[in-house]
C-alpha cells in the first residue's frame, strides 16, 4: 500500500517526493482523512455530564473527564485505533456574561453588577453599602497607600461625612459552574468623580489564581461522584 502511494506521488505532476541524505521529503503536507465521529452532546451543567456518564447510553468502557477551564469541561475517550483518534462524547460550557473588571462603570451599573453577578456573602453586601452611599459631589483619594480611600458618603437623611473606603476587597463573583463553590479573589476597589458623577471599578488582584482553584473544585465534584471507569484530568 505504501509502495503504491509512493508510485502515485512520483507520477503526479503537482506532488513530488525527493530524497536528501537518505531521508524522503515531499513538497506538500498530506492531511489524513479521519473516521467520522458523532457530534458531542452539549450540556450547560456538570450534573448533565455526570448523568451522561452514570447512565452511559453509548456503553463506553472508559471516560476521560477533561477540565479544560473554569467554564468548559469535556468527556473524551482514550485513544482509538487504528489512527489514535480521541472521541469527544459530551461537553459542558456555561454561557454567561461576567462582571466587567478593570473598567470604571457608572455607579448604578456597578451596583447592579455586584448585586447580580457576585455571591452575596459578608464582603459583597459591605461593598454595596459603601458604594451605594457615596455622594455625587466629591470623591477624592486621600493618602493613597493601597489600603484605604476617603470619600464623602451619606450617614443620615441629609448628613454627609467622610468615610474610609476599603481598597482591597475579597469577593466571590460567579465565574464557574453553579454546582461548585465560587472561588474567592482579591480585588482593588476604586472610585472616581467624572463630570460630577461617581464611577466605580474593580480590578483583579490575584494573578488568575482563582482559575486553578475553580478547576480543582470541578475535579473534586467529579471525583466525589465515584463514576466507574472515569479519569479526571484538570
Amino acid at each position: 500500500m505504501i509502495a503504491g502511494g509512493l508510485q502515485w506521488l512520483k507520477t503526479n505532476a503537482s506532488h513530488t517526493l525527493f530524497e536528501v541524505s537518505g531521508r524522503k521529503y515531499a513538497n506538500f503536507k498530506p492531511v489524513p482523512v479521519e473516521n467520522p465521529v458523532p457530534a458531542p452532546l452539549a450540556f450547560f451543567s456538570l450534573n448533565g455530564l455526570s448523568d451522561y456518564m452514570e447512565k452511559n447510553p453509548d456503553e463506553q468502557d472508559k471516560f476521560i473527564i477533561h477540565v479544560e477551564s473554569p467554564t468548559a469541561v469535556s468527556i473524551r475517550s482514550t485513544l482509538c485505533e487504528p489512527f489514535c483518534q480521541r472521541w469527544e462524547y459530551a461537553v459542558a460550557e456555561i454561557p454567561f456574561v461576567p462582571f466587567t473588571f478593570g473598567r470604571f462603570l457608572d455607579l448604578e451599573a456597578f451596583l447592579i453588577g455586584v448585586r447580580s453577578m457576585f455571591v452575596l456573602d459578608t464582603s459583597a453586601p459591605t461593598l454595596l453599602k459603601y458604594a451605594g452611599n457615596i455622594t455625587d459631589e466629591d470623591v477624592r483619594t486621600w493618602e493613597d497607600d493601597g489600603i484605604t480611600q476617603r470619600a464623602n458618603a451619606r450617614t443620615g437623611v441629609a448628613r454627609v461625612s467622610e468615610i474610609a473606603l476599603p481598597s482591597i476587597v475579597t469577593l466571590r463573583p460567579f465565574r464557574t459552574f453553579s454546582e461548585v463553590e465560587q472561588p474567592a479573589s482579591e480585588f482593588l476597589f476604586r472610585i472616581q468623580s467624572k463630570g460630577g458623577k461617581i464611577e466605580a471599578a474593580l480590578f483583579e488582584a490575584d494573578g488568575g489564581r482563582w482559575k486553578i482553584e475553580a478547576m480543582r473544585n470541578i475535579a473534586k465534584f467529579f471525583s466525589g461522584k465515584n463514576i466507574e471507569n472515569a479519569i479526571v484530568l484538570a
